[in-house]
């Protein structure tokens, strides 16, 4: 599941910096949370009102879960001064996660991802997060991940959230989504070490295409996560006024967070490396052992074909033609030659 009703890079190709084009599926909700310290109000907000409403007098998150459609397009840019360019890279699948200023806020282009316990492959989505003064604007676009209704439990609870302004909010978004990182990478780890036990049991055929499979997984995460350390670092520097010195030790707190993602990363990248190493050893070490077999074979016959050779030539006077016992003896003469090269094998442990 990779954003399938992205446009894609083809489809692009060639347009104009900023031309939209927007997903088969659009916003299926939006859905506004107005708060301060006391109380929390939640209601359903269509784009056209959004335009046309004044700034509220709370704090405010408008959730819209599924890419904006023209009308929602329309909507943020005549209120909010985003350009064309910002919401082309929102609608760009393919864009790693980013950190720009606009007008009168900052922009978050973040990938959140997922991973099924019964599923082998990880789901990846487009989260952009605008900040603007008084409030924040997330866009989620795969809804089913349904990551931020842990945001949403957190808000009703109360607390810092309410209360630490807009910067505040972004940083506990981004916060969800870094943990979460760490959820599907343990997820992840318990997999491989699975796949490494059952490596060292022995050569398995099939654990070749699993290692390959997890690696292209592990690449993929990586593009998706890699970006974020640098853009946890410059939250102060883009958005020093909506970040303000009261969250220093939050967000040095996340860029740990995002430090410890990246090493894990690396560390189960060299682990595949390790257990597609010891594959091709094993792969390797078990063709050997089927060739010293299939050599021992084809050595033991050489002295039997070579006897009967001798025997099996048409010429008429040979000694041992007429012998009574000249079939048991060639018999017993080429058995022993089999047993006793059996025993000299066994003795230089060649099998």
């Amino acid at each position: 599941m990779r954003e399938g009703l992205f446009p894609t890079a083809e489809e692009t190709a060639g347009l104009s910096p900023g031309s939209l084009l927007f997903p088969e599926t659009t916003a299926g909700t939006a859905e506004l949370f107005l708060f301060d310290d006391k109380t929390l109000d939640k209601t359903r907000i269509s784009a056209a009102d959004w335009a046309a409403g004044s700034p509220p007098e709370r704090s405010f998150w408008l959730r819209l879960r599924g890419l904006p459609g023209p009308d929602w397009a329309a909507a943020l840019t005549a209120r909010h001064g985003l350009s064309a360019l910002l919401l082309e890279d929102l609608l760009n699948k393919t864009h790693t996660a980013k950190i720009e200023d606009f007008d009168d806020g900052v922009f978050l282009l973040l990938k959140d991802i997922d991973l099924a316990a019964d599923a082998d492959r990880i789901a990846i989505a487009q989260l952009g997060v605008f900040v603007v003064p008084g409030g924040i604007i997330s866009v989620e676009a795969n809804p089913k991940l349904d990551r931020l209704s842990t945001l949403e439990q957190r808000l009703e609870k109360g607390g810092r959230l309410r209360t630490h302004g807009p910067g505040y909010a972004a940083y506990a978004l981004i916060d969800l989504v870094v943990d979460n990182y760490l959820v599907v990478l343990e997820r992840l780890g318990d997999r491989f070490l699975e796949l490494e036990e059952a490596q060292l049991e022995g050569f398995q055929a099939a654990n070749l295409a699993a290692i390959h499979s997890y690696r292209r997984e592990l690449t993929l995460l990586r593009k998706a996560v890699r970006p974020l350390r640098e853009l946890v670092g410059s939250l102060r520097v883009n958005g020093s006024e909506l970040f303000g010195e009261h969250l220093d030790p939050y967000l040095r707190d996340l860029r740990d967070h995002t430090f410890e993602v990246n090493e894990t990363l690396d560390t189960y990248r060299e682990l595949l490396l390790g257990l597609l190493d010891l594959h091709l050893s094993q792969a390797g070490q078990r063709m050997n052992e089927i060739m010293k077999v299939l050599t021992v074979i084809a050595t033991l016959f050489i002295p039997l074909t070579f006897i009967a050779g001798i025997y099996g030539m048409n010429f008429e006077f040979m000694p041992e033609l007429h012998w009574r016992w000249g079939y048991a003896a060639v018999w017993g003469l080429m058995l022993a030659c089999a047993a006793g090269m059996v025993v000299y094998f066994r003795r230089k442990n060649w099998f």
